[in-house]
């Protein structure tokens, strides 16, 4: 039997490994851990800063700072992420449910970094979940004033700042209109100047010609 006519063995198929967790766990996982990441490097970042300005430790300021702003933005991020799947994505949720969902999102960050100071632990929920309100409303009004923005024509002649204004065809057609109405009546008027001119002179002229013929 000849080669030929052994057909080709089928390369082995790989397996493709699964994670160790499913993609629901980590849709919810992870946005909250980056937030948190994020965080922890902006409160670490200013950390050194506040050692520097009052002469303590840079390294111990970033670790307390950052570790602060670490579970502040993660608690509240991952709190946030679970209230806007239970109301269906954040794509179909109404401002009114994101300001509420917010809220109570960053009353549970404040007592989550407050959990070792329980003298402090009501203030601070309160205070984050106030944060945490605002914040939304602020970005709610930003987020419509984007949209409106969006649906409108971005010429820079519609500007506040240019003393012009863009015209549509209907608005110049009719604009045309009225020129055009204003020079007929100034043409009108002209005339009657024009006549009134020509009555005068032949008015003028047969005086003339009658005090010629009296003398």
């Amino acid at each position: 039997m000849s080669d030929a006519s052994v057909p080709p063995s089928e390369p082995p198929r790989r397996r493709q490994g699964r994670g160790l967790l499913p993609p629901t766990v980590l849709e919810v996982v992870t946005p909250p851990l980056e937030v948190a990441a994020w965080s922890g490097a902006a409160g670490a970042v200013v950390g050194v800063g506040m050692g520097i300005a009052t002469e303590t430790s840079p390294l111990l300021n970033a670790l307390v700072n950052g570790t602060h702003w670490l579970k502040l933005g993660g608690s509240y991020w991952f709190a946030r992420t679970i209230g806007m799947r239970y109301y269906g994505g954040e794509e179909r949720v109404k401002p009114i449910d994101k300001t509420l969902v917010s809220t109570i999102s960053g009353a549970v960050a404040g007592a989550f970094v407050s959990i070792t100071h329980i003298s402090t632990i009501k203030s601070t929920t309160a205070m984050w979940a106030v944060f945490g309100g605002v914040g939304q409303m602020i970005a709610n009004k930003l987020t419509t004033r984007r949209e409106k923005l969006a649906g409108e024509d971005p010429s820079w002649m519609n500007s506040q700042w240019v003393p012009l204004k863009k015209l549509s065809d209907q608005e110049y057609s009719h604009m045309l209109e009225e020129k055009m109405l204003r020079f007929d009546a100034d043409i009108a008027l002209v005339d009657e100047r024009i006549a009134e001119l020509q009555r005068l002179q032949a008015k003028n002229k047969t005086e003339t010609t009658k005090d010629q013929g009296a003398k």
